[in-house]
């Protein structure tokens, strides 16, 4: 059986990006390398988009529960963002 990302044509994320200490090695050069504060900027992009995604949360998890889904995980990720933070 497929994975949901090879039914959906996406690729997986490249070896550095699936941990959290290749994460921040990632987000380090970037910094070095971006013409801009990168840290100002994602921190403006998450503060704007932030309201949108607990609400995009808030309808998945109501989606799914009305539908008899599993939504632990949905709702475990949305108690980790508190409301009106980014």
């Amino acid at each position: 059986m497929k994975t949901t990302q090879a039914l959906h044509g996406a690729k997986p994320p490249p070896a550095i990006a699936r941990s959290a200490a290749g994460m921040r090695a990632a987000l380090c050069a970037l910094s070095l390398l971006a013409p801009f504060d990168l840290e100002r900027y994602l921190r403006h992009h998450f503060a704007k988009v932030g309201e949108q995604t607990r609400l995009m949360l808030d309808d998945l998890i109501g989606e799914g529960a009305a539908r008899g889904l599993p939504v632990t995980r949905l709702r475990s990720l949305r108690a980790g963002l508190a409301d009106g933070s980014p």
